[in-house]
C-alpha cells in the first residue's frame, strides 16, 4: 500500500511539474484513442466508429458488477457471485449449463472489442487496498495494435485477489483474458477474425456465517477489523472455469466498384463461417463437517465431497448478408448445428453424462431512414436436437426525434420460449441428486425508452470530456412469463405458474452545473404475486454520485470530490449456495441500509489517480465500549443473508493511458 501511494505521488508531481505556460491546459479528449467496434460490425461493414468512453462518473468505483448495475445483491466484497436487484429475463437460447454465478464478471466471445489503432495503445486500472493479509488487488490492463494495415490485435487481463474481511472469504484467483485479433486482404473481400477467452474463478466458501442467534450477537459486537466470526463452511470451496474461443472467415461473394480503377469496393453479397467452442467446469468440495448446512443428507461420501460438473459444447455456422446500410434495407440468414456435452462426477465410479445436438436457423432484417430512424428484426429457431421447438423474436426501433437537442426514443419486443438449463434439468452430487423434466420457459417483453445526449460545446475541456454521454435516459418494461424456474428453500429447482408479470421503470438522470454535479440511477418494479414471491427482490433501488470538480495546480490537474450513495430498502432476499452455485429462497431479510463512500479523483495528463474511502457511514455507528460498534439498522449491513458487507476501508488506484 505504501508503494503504490509513493507511486502515485511521484506520477502526480511529475506529470503537474510538466505543465510549462500560465494558460497550457491538458486536454485528454485530445489524444488519439483508437476506434473500436463489435464483431457484427467488423464482419459487414468493417467501420470502426465508437470513441473509448471519457466519463469519470463512478470512475473509482472499481467493483464492476456494482458499476454496471443500480444495484446488486452480492457475498459482501468484491468479484464474488452475484445477481442484479434489477429485473431482467434471460434471454439466451439453446444449451446453457446454469453453472457461471459471476454473470458478466466474465468475458465472452459476445464482450470482445475490435480496434482500429493508428498508434499503439495501452491502458491500465489498478486498485489496492486492504482486505486480510494480502489485501486486495483489482487489476485491469487492455493492449491494441494494428500491425501494417491490415492486421490487428487486441488483449484484455484481469485480476483480483482478495482475502476479505470475514473467514473464508478468499478469492485465490479470479483471473479474465481475452485476445481477439483480425486479418483484412489486401483487396478487402476476405476477412478473419479469431476471439480467445479464459476465465477462471478459485475461491473459498464460507456459507455465510454461521446461522444463529449467538453468532448474531457475538458479530455485532465486534470491532470491524476482527474476522473470526463462525461460519457455516470451514473446509468448501470451488473452481469455476469458463473459456470460449471463436474463429471466423469472411469473403464478399459479390461487389460492385464506384469507379474503373477497381479501387474503391463496396461489397454487397458476403458468405461467413464461424467455428467456435466452449468449455465450462466447476468443481466443489468440502469435508464431513460442513454437511450439516445443506438439508439433504450425503448420497455417496460421509467424509467429503469432490464434485465435478463439466460442459463442453462444438458450434458450426454458415451465414448469408449483406452489409448494414445507412438508408434502405439489409438482411442476414444462417444456419447452426452445436454438439455438446454435460457431465456431472461425484468421484470416478458415479458420474452422469448428456451427449447431444441442436440444429437452428436465425434472421435479420434491418431497415434504415435518414440516418434518424433504425429498426431489426431477428429471430432464432431450433428445428431439431435438445432444445427443439425453442424459439427467439426480437424486434427492435430506435428513432431520433429532436437532432439538435440529442432526444431519441427506442423501443424492444421480445418473445422466447426456451428449455430449462442443464443443471437445472439434472444434478448428480455428493449433496444433491435430481433429475427434472421441466416445461418450457415462455417470456414476452415490451420496453419504451427515451434518451437525451449530452450536449459538447465547442471549447470541450475537462468539465465536459468527463461527463456521461447521456443526461437523461428513462425506460419501463413489461414482461409477461410462463413456468418460470426457481431455487426453493431446499436447493432444489421448482417451476412457478402460467401468466406472471412485472414491471421495471428504471431512469438516470446527470445534472450539469459546471463545478457542480449531480448523477442520480433509479429502479422501480412490482411484480404479481407469485413472482414476487419467486425471484425476491426490493421494489425500488438508487445509486448516487454528487461531486465538486475543476482545476486545480495551475491548471494542470483536473480534480473531482464527492460522495457516492448506495440504497435498497429492507427486502425479503435470496441465500447463495455454494452446492448449487445459485442463490435460493430464504425468509432473511437484507437492505434498508445505506452505503456511503467518499471519493477524490485527480486527472494528470493520460493518468487518473483516486482514493476511495468506502462504507464510511458506519464510523458513525461507533460507540463507546471498548472497541465495540453498534448497528442501529435492522439488518445493518448483511448484503446477502447471512453474508455481511465489507467494512469501511481505504481504497487507492490508477488509470493511465499509454500511447506509443
Amino acid at each position: 500500500m505504501r508503494k503504490l501511494i509513493l507511486l502515485c505521488f511521484i506520477l502526480f508531481s511529475v506529470s503537474a511539474l510538466a505543465q510549462n505556460g500560465k494558460e497550457e491546459i491538458y486536454d485528454t479528449a485530445r489524444r488519439m484513442d483508437p476506434l473500436s467496434t463489435n464483431r457484427e460490425l467488423l464482419i459487414r461493414n468493417f467501420t470502426f466508429q465508437t470513441v473509448r468512453d471519457s466519463s469519470m462518473v463512478f470512475f473509482s468505483q472499481y467493483d464492476k458488477a456494482r458499476r454496471d448495475h443500480i444495484a446488486i445483491q452480492n457475498l459482501g466484497d468484491v468479484s464474488s457471485p452475484f445477481i442484479p436487484l434489477l429485473y431482467h429475463p434471460f434471454s439466451g437460447m439453446g444449451a446453457v449449463a446454469g453453472i457461471n454465478p459471476f454473470g458478466n464478471l466474465y468475458f465472452g466471445k459476445e464482450d470482445a472489442v475490435f480496434h482500429n489503432a493508428r498508434l499503439p495503445f495501452t491502458e491500465f486500472y489498478y486498485t489496492q487496498g486492504k482486505a486480510g493479509a494480502r489485501g486486495m488487488i483489482y487489476f485491469d490492463a487492455m493492449h491494441t495494435q494494428n500491425i501494417g494495415k491490415q492486421f490487428n490485435i487486441t488483449a484484455r487481463y484481469h485480476s483480483t485477489s482478495s482475502d476479505g474481511f470475514y473467514r473464508r472469504q478468499t478469492i485465490n484467483a479470479f483471473k479474465n483474458i481475452q485476445v481477439n485479433s483480425y486479418f483484412q486482404s489486401k483487396n478487402k473481400r476476405y476477412l478473419a477474425d479469431v476471439i480467445f477467452t479464459w476465465n477462471k474463478a478459485k475461491y473459498m466458501e464460507n456459507g455465510g456465517m454461521e446461522q444463529s442467534p449467538e453468532t448474531d450477537t457475538l458479530f455485532r459486537s465486534l470491532p470491524a477489523a476482527v474476522r473470526v466470526v463462525p461460519v457455516s463452511l470451514n473446509n468448501a470451496a470451488n473452481t469455476n472455469r469458463f473459456r470460449e474461443h471463436h474463429f471466423s472467415q469472411t469473403y464478399w461473394l459479390k461487389v460492385r466498384y464506384l469507379d474503373d480503377t477497381a479501387r474503391t469496393m463496396v461489397p454487397q453479397i458476403g458468405i461467413n463461417h464461424s467455428f467456435s467452442a466452449l468449455k465450462q467446469s466447476n468443481y466443489y468440495t468440502d469435508l464431513g463437517d460442513d454437511f450439516n448446512f445443506y438439508d439433504t443428507v450425503y448420497y455417496l461420501h460421509a467424509g467429503y465431497s469432490a464434485d465435478s460438473t463439466g460442459f463442453l459444447q462444438f458450434s458450426n455456422q454458415f451465414q448469408l448478408f449483406s452489409p448494414l446500410r445507412e438508408k434502405g434495407t439489409s438482411f442476414r440468414a444462417g444456419i447452426q448445428y452445436d454438439n455438446f456435452s454435460f457431465y456431472q462426477q461425484a468421484d470416478k465410479g458415479n458420474f452422469t453424462r448428456l451427449a447431444n445436438h441442436n440444429i437452428s436457423v436465425n434472421g435479420q432484417l434491418n431497415f434504415n431512414f435518414l440516418k434518424t430512424f433504425r429498426s431489426e428484426l431477428k429471430g432464432q429457431s431450433f428445428l431439431e436436437g435438445y432444445n427443439q421447438l425453442d424459439y427467439l423474436l426480437q424486434w427492435k426501433n430506435e428513432a431520433m426525434i429532436f437532432k439538435e437537442a440529442r432526444i431519441s426514443v427506442n423501443s424492444n419486443v421480445l418473445a422466447t420460449s426456451r428449455r430449462a438449463f442443464l443443471r437445472e434439468e439434472r444434478m448428480f452430487s455428493n449433496h444433491y441428486r435430481w433429475e427434472n423434466s421441466f416445461d418450457k420457459v415462455n417470456q414476452k417483453t415490451i420496453s419504451f425508452g427515451i434518451d437525451k445526449g449530452m450536449k459538447r460545446p465547442s471549447h470541450y475541456d475537462g468539465f465536459y470530456y468527463t461527463l456521461p454521454p447521456k443526461s437523461l435516459s428513462l425506460k419501463a418494461t413489461y414482461s409477461l412469463l410462463d413456468n418460470l424456474i426457481y431455487y426453493d428453500e431446499d436447493g432444489r429447482p421448482k417451476q412457478g405458474g402460467l401468466g406472471q408479470n412485472s414491471l421495471q421503470l428504471s431512469g438516470v438522470f446527470h445534472l450539469n452545473l459546471r463545478k457542480f454535479q449531480f448523477h442520480q440511477q433509479l429502479g422501480y418494479q412490482v411484480f404479481s404475486k407469485q413472482l414476487s414471491s419467486i425471484l425476491l427482490l426490493p421494489s425500488w433501488m438508487s445509486k448516487s454520485s454528487l461531486y465538486f470538480q475543476g482545476y486545480a495546480f495551475k491548471r494542470a490537474t483536473f480534480v473531482q470530490a464527492g460522495v457516492d450513495i448506495y440504497y435498497v430498502p429492507d427486502y425479503q432476499a435470496r441465500f447463495y449456495n455454494p452446492g448449487t452455485l445459485n442463490f435460493q429462497l430464504s425468509d432473511e431479510h437484507v437492505g434498508g441500509y445505506p452505503f456511503v463512500d467518499l471519493f477524490i479523483h485527480a486527472e494528470v495528463k493520460t493518468a487518473r489517480i483516486f482514493l476511495r474511502l468506502e462504507h464510511i457511514n458506519q464510523a458513525a455507528e461507533r460507540f463507546q465500549d471498548g472497541l465495540q460498534y453498534q448497528y442501529n439498522f435492522p439488518n445493518y449491513i448483511y448484503t446477502s443473508p447471512y453474508q455481511p458487507s465489507a467494512p469501511m476501508r481505504l481504497r487507492l488506484g490508477f488509470a493511465w493511458k499509454f500511447y506509443y
